[in-house]
């Protein structure tokens, strides 16, 4: 059990005892303040999301004065939507076909070999907005090829509803 303390932002995690954020509830962002760290997170968003409009947060047209101002555009970086961090552009996986998720390769692939250890074989991007069916052929560059094995023989398989 952790605590509030005023003005205290780092925090060990009890169990795992790696540092977080205890503000912004993400693993520590250090180098950077908690305003700067979602000041650098909503750019990225921005670059991420074709035609985001920061003022009304939606799909519009784009703020060029902002495109310009992001760091991500300057030097090609993606959120990743599961570990939060900042992961050069060609480090990155995006959800499949149609959701365009940026998740870095090693949390996407730890996320489905977890997912498959529980035998769930169906299972969706971990955006939990996003409910699209994560498949096997938009994630076989970078999974294990044991791992994507399990996954294509198992969907195969028809479980007892029952059961």
């Amino acid at each position: 059990m952790l605590f509030r303390i005023e003005g205290v932002t780092s925090a060990e995690c009890p169990s795992c005892h790696r540092l977080f954020c205890a503000q912004c509830k993400v693993p520590w962002h250090g180098g950077i303040n908690c305003q700067e760290f979602q000041q650098q997170k909503l750019k990225c968003f921005m670059y991420n999301v074709p035609n985001y409009d920061e003022k009304n947060k939606k799909g519009k047209a784009a703020i060029t004065s902002i495109e310009t101002e992001t760091s991500c555009r300057q030097s090609p970086k993606s959120f990743c939507g599961i570990c939060y961090d900042f992961i050069p552009e060609n480090d990155i996986v995006r959800g499949s076909g149609t959701c365009n998720h940026p998740f870095c390769a090693n949390c996407i692939s730890n996320h489905v070999a977890e997912q498959l250890s529980r035998s769930i074989m169906e299972f969706n991007c971990p955006n939990p907005r996003c409910f699209e069916e994560l498949k096997p052929q938009h994630l076989h560059p970078i999974l294990p090829q044991e791992v994507i094995v399990r996954w294509e023989s198992e969907r195969l398989v028809l479980h007892c509803p029952v059961i």
